[in-house]
């Protein structure tokens, strides 16, 4: 008999735990639900709710149990071309902080209809109810302790804020066309008091942010994201806070403690040893693993749709980790295919390609090493002491003239080796100290054709943006073949746009 218990909001969370994706369970009668937890930012124990909840039973309810302070709620703002993140803590305008904020599901009861009203789901935040709003006065509210006001010029009493899943990817509301309201103003002023999130590795997934509506006044504003020119934002996410520090707890028997795999997302021998040890159907995110039953729980990404799923993306922590090595050959058991996901630099979207070996080569087993090159060659990178070090042929079977290389999602990837040099690697650093990489072979030669390229041409866009992979799993990227292969590392790609890569193993 084991007992697994999910929080019952982010601020249910145990002490020290970092902002990243969680389960929780709000209420005792619904499945768990998944959700981004801000730990750092405005005293931490906000929870973003994701896009899916809008058609997720009870999810008044759930928003109601969540919503405890009602007079603070956190945003972030997702640009557009780098996917970053800024920040504001939203509270009530200094005339009317004896009114509570109110979040609504698919309603706007107490207030006025939203523009975009008729894409059916959406999330309701109101700021000043309409009894109240319906004055000539001043109102607004403060974003990051900043007054965000206006006159209210006719009494009309919009005043809030509307965040759209757009499930259907619906056009939104063509209502005052003219964007007068995007050069100055209650539109424009509370983004300009947002700040930026300067920690990449905790960047929030796609699925966290919405479509945003805007409405105050009566001479206030009327926006929504799409229109949004300055400062970047193409999109918003809300965060609240509860009160409480709750847990659900329930049973759940099993024969023994791995025999079917299961995770409770709880404690030491709770945790799958890899992500095939996961529930059937579960879905690609993060989650924990406990590979060996000596160490503390890791946070991984399981892969569970592409390539047969139970694909396990390793952190770039993992290299500092102790018994790094141990996990890794635990972990990387069918030695003839790793799964690398490859990210674009300027919009975060990811492609992957399943890594195999040459049928030539095919009774040789790829290597998988930490901080470590034994049997290869030495990585140019190097010097960045950290790395994961994957050794496509070893360095006694390559120092030879003959055809080499790999496969790239079932495409041969091949050259032969001009001068005997054995190089025949990738190598993946976490670049902890953000050092240049190095300049060997600066002619940028291989970045023409060839192995440098072609296998980075074979990579499938993933279409599903609500399972972008977090940043903590993709590197700093070298490959090195030949004699007369390649090298190159991921600071010097430009075609297809990607800049760096993840692994993942089986």
């Amino acid at each position: 008999m084991f007992l697994c218990q999910f929080p019952r909001s982010c601020r249910g969370l145990p002490p020290k735990s970092v902002s990243g994706v969680y389960k929780i369970q709000p209420l005792p009668n619904i499945d768990p639900i998944e959700v981004y937890c801000e730990m750092a930012v405005g005293g931490g124990g906000f929870t973003f709710h994701p896009r899916s909840l809008s058609k997720t039973r009870g999810a008044q309810k759930i928003v109601n149990f969540l919503f405890r302070d009602r007079k603070e709620v956190l945003l972030k703002l997702q640009k557009k071309n780098d996917r970053s993140e800024s920040y504001t803590l939203i509270q009530p305008h200094p005339n009317f902080t004896k009114y509570s904020f109110k979040l609504l599901v698919n309603s706007y009861s107490g207030y006025t209809k939203p523009k975009n009203h008729y894409m059916s789901d959406y999330f309701f935040l109101g700021i000043i109810p309409a009894a109240k709003a319906r004055g000539r006065g001043t109102q607004g509210f403060k974003s990051n302790g900043r007054t965000i006001q206006l006159r209210n010029c006719d009494a009309n009493p919009n005043s809030f804020f509307t965040f759209m899943p757009n499930h259907k990817l619906q056009t939104p509301s063509g209502y005052h066309p003219n964007l007068v309201y995007e050069r100055s103003g209650v539109a424009v002023n509370w983004r300009s008091t947002a700040i930026p999130i300067t920690n990449p590795d905790r960047m929030m997934p796609n699925q966290f942010f919405f479509l945003t509506e805007l409405h105050f006044g009566g001479c206030g504003c009327y926006t929504s994201s799409n229109r949004w020119k300055k400062y970047g934002f193409h999109a918003t996410a809300i965060g609240m806070k509860s009160c409480v520090f709750l847990v659900v707890l329930w049973v759940m028997q099993f024969d023994t403690v791995h025999s079917n795999g299961y995770c409770c997302n709880c404690y030491e021998d709770k945790f799958p040893r890899s992500c095939k040890g996961l529930p059937p159907k579960s879905v690609s995110g993060v989650y924990k693993i406990q590979p060996l039953t000596n160490i503390d729980p890791i946070e991984v990404y399981c892969e569970m749709a592409i390539g047969g799923g139970g694909f396990t993306f390793l952190p770039r922590s993992i290299t500092k980790r102790p018994k790094a090595q141990e996990i890794v050959n635990f972990l990387f058991r069918d030695r003839s295919r790793v799964l690398l996901k490859l990210q674009k630099k300027n919009d975060r979207s990811e492609s992957y390609t399943l890594i195999q070996p040459l049928p030539s080569f095919a009774s040789t087993h790829f290597g998988l090493l930490v901080n470590s090159y034994s049997g290869y060659t030495k990585p140019q990178n190097y010097f960045m002491n950290d790395y994961i070090f994957l050794g496509i042929i070893p360095a006694a079977e390559a120092r030879n003239n003959k055809m080499q290389g790999f496969q790239s999602n079932g495409h041969e990837i091949q050259f032969r080796n001009c001068d005997k040099n054995p190089n025949s690697l990738f190598a993946f650093m976490p670049n902890h100290k953000l050092q240049t990489p190095s300049g060997y072979h600066p002619s940028l030669v291989y970045e023409g054709t060839g192995v440098a390229v072609d296998w980075r041409s074979k990579a499938i866009p993933i279409t599903n943006p609500d399972r972008m992979m977090p940043n903590q799993f993709f590197f700093l990227t070298e490959l090195h073949f030949g004699g007369c292969g390649c090298y190159t590392s991921s600071n010097r790609w430009t075609k297809f746009g990607f800049h760096a890569t993840a692994i993942g193993i089986h």
